[in-house]
């Protein structure tokens, strides 16, 4: 089976792999054929920078390296991710290694820019996971300054009223991306504030068919194969 990986949320100091997410998405896609892995990461209070990008990036070589295993193709993959954990599954997805072995990304409400989050949103949970409020390397750390040739498809899913993580940032990705050639959906959820995805929200169930169309999409050749 194709198989979504999903990266937690929790300002890189909270949270594990169990936050609700999977629990909701987990039944849509294996339903449909396709596999649901939720990984874990150290937090920044044990580790930083790059120490959770490193974790993501051995939890998906462990994957590819037990695909008989778990009976998984990990030629198809899709890694999704909320809020710090949208920011650790782009990039991931960016990496030079990797952006030829991921099919797609979903950012849920994430950080596309650690700079803007330190110095406007005064977000230490930032600088905890970087260890040192420095410009350099905040950037390096972050999707919008990667290099972005060859990246996958991305999905941006952002509520407006996210007063945590701008909805703005998401959408000067976004056109970043397309400047860049790179194909990428931008949702904005008007009214919606941070961490809304996961639940009976009525929010939530305005994005709910289009985030899992946007996985299916990416796998629907060799899912249709597996039909015949």
């Amino acid at each position: 089976a194709p198989v979504v990986v999903n990266v937690h949320g929790g300002g890189w100091r909270w949270g594990n792999r169990i936050n609700g997410i999977e629990e909701h998405y987990a039944g849509e896609f294996t339903s449909k054929g396709v596999a649901f892995v939720s990984i874990d990461y150290r937090l920044a209070d044990e580790a930083v920078y790059p120490s959770q990008n490193e974790d993501v990036h051995c939890a998906l070589e462990h994957i590819r390296a037990n695909e008989e295993k778990y009976n998984i193709d990990t030629r198809n993959i899709v890694i999704m991710g909320d809020s710090a954990g949208g920011h650790l599954a782009a990039m991931e997805a960016l990496r030079p290694d990797s952006k030829n072995e991921v099919d797609g990304v979903v950012m849920l409400y994430g950080v596309s820019d650690l700079w803007n989050q330190i110095t406007n949103y005064k977000d230490i949970n930032a600088i905890h996971y970087l260890g040192v409020k420095n410009e350099a390397l905040a950037k390096k750390a972050s999707p919008m300054y990667a290099n972005l040739n060859g990246a996958p498809p991305f999905m941006l899913i952002h509520g407006t009223s996210d007063t945590i993580v701008p909805s703005s940032d998401s959408a000067k990705f976004t056109n970043k991306l397309k400047q860049n050639n790179i194909s990428a959906n931008f949702v904005p959820v008007v009214g919606a504030e941070h961490a809304f995805i996961g639940g009976s929200d009525y929010h939530e169930k305005q994005i709910h068919q289009r985030l899992i169309n946007f996985i299916i999409e990416k796998f629907i050749e060799i899912l249709c194969k597996q039909m015949i």
